[in-house]
């Protein structure tokens, strides 16, 4: 695959990025049955940072490259601290599911809106300081330093890490769910028929976050392998393409994050759905409104014709 076809898949993605999470972040917003779960907010959050990751990656490369002088440091700089917030993110929802699957009074009694807040918080804050205000000017004093020890420290924390705790929980709530899920249908019909509701809500949500935690895993094993090559400058051939492989990953990462919400957690869904719904019946009552307007024009070609 060329550099070229490379880009344009790349800016597709980019685009979808920044449209879906948006459309996403609008639908739990507008909705207060939809604010008032505590896994939301993690999806609220992880989706503003997936849309700056969209955001910094190939529209500033492409206004510095043609229009602007633009500081790829501090740019750059800025680019994995929304990475790495991304990440960060992602790992408090799952620990946060991992807890509601493994411990669930404890999540019920212990987690409270307030260690969701504080979650989040820290999600955001940890990777600006360590990647934006530690890192970046210890690169601009002591590079060599900084890429020699500060640099696999990072990948470590925010890279390697997270990959191992990720696939650790989603493991382990697999697991246990399939468990859980043949102690359900050993117990009485009339007591499963009481729990029928909740129990199809959390295994969309567990659906759902398994699916982003895997599909995370997935694309960054790859930003792990380059990251590898890149610190320690092993022997990895093609760079470049390496790169741009690299860069599709991650931007791909974020992209198909707000499907997974749209389509497998059920609350979202039933809202996109209902949208959706909406501005078809708006858009078929405008259509009724104006009903002669299509056999009018059809007829006045018919009359030019003949």
């Amino acid at each position: 695959m060329s550099p070229t076809l490379f880009k344009i898949i790349a800016w597709i993605l980019t685009i979808t990025t920044l449209f879906g999470n948006c459309f996403i972040i609008i639908i739990i917003v507008s909705r207060k049955r939809l604010r008032s779960s505590k896994l939301n907010w993690f999806i609220i959050s992880l989706a503003v940072a997936d849309f700056l990751v969209g955001l910094s990656f190939y529209p500033p490369l492409f206004f510095c490259e043609r229009w602007f002088s633009c500081h790829t440091r501090l740019m750059k700089s800025f680019r994995w601290i929304f990475i790495y917030s991304s990440v960060c993110n992602l790992c408090a929802m799952t620990v946060d599911r991992y807890l509601a699957i493994t411990s669930p009074i404890y999540h019920r009694t212990k987690v409270s809106e307030r260690v969701v807040v504080m979650s989040i918080t820290l999600s955001w804050v940890v990777p600006a300081v360590l990647r934006g205000v530690v890192f970046t000017p210890l690169y601009y004093v002591h590079e060599h330093k900084a890429l020699k020890y500060g640099l696999p420290i990072l990948l470590v924390i925010f890279e390697a890490l997270p990959c191992l705790l990720i696939l650790f929980a989603v493991v382990r709530i697999s697991i246990i769910a399939k468990r859980q899920k043949l102690q359900r249908r050993n117990k009485s019909k009339g007591r499963a028929n009481q729990t029928k509701d909740e129990n199809q809500r959390s295994s969309t949500a567990l659906r759902m976050i398994l699916f982003v935690a895997f599909f995370f895993i997935f694309c960054y094993l790859f930003e792990v392998y380059y990251a590898t090559c890149v610190t320690f400058s092993t022997s990895c051939k093609d760079m470049e393409i390496l790169q741009l492989i690299q860069r599709f990953f991650l931007i791909a990462n974020s992209a198909v994050n707000p499907f997974a919400y749209a389509y497998l957690k059920r609350d979202i869904k039933e809202e996109v759905i209902r949208k959706i719904s909406v501005l078809c019946r708006k858009r078929n009552s405008e259509l009724n409104a104006h009903p002669n307007t299509e056999p009018d024009v059809q007829s006045v070609n018919l009359d030019e014709i003949l």
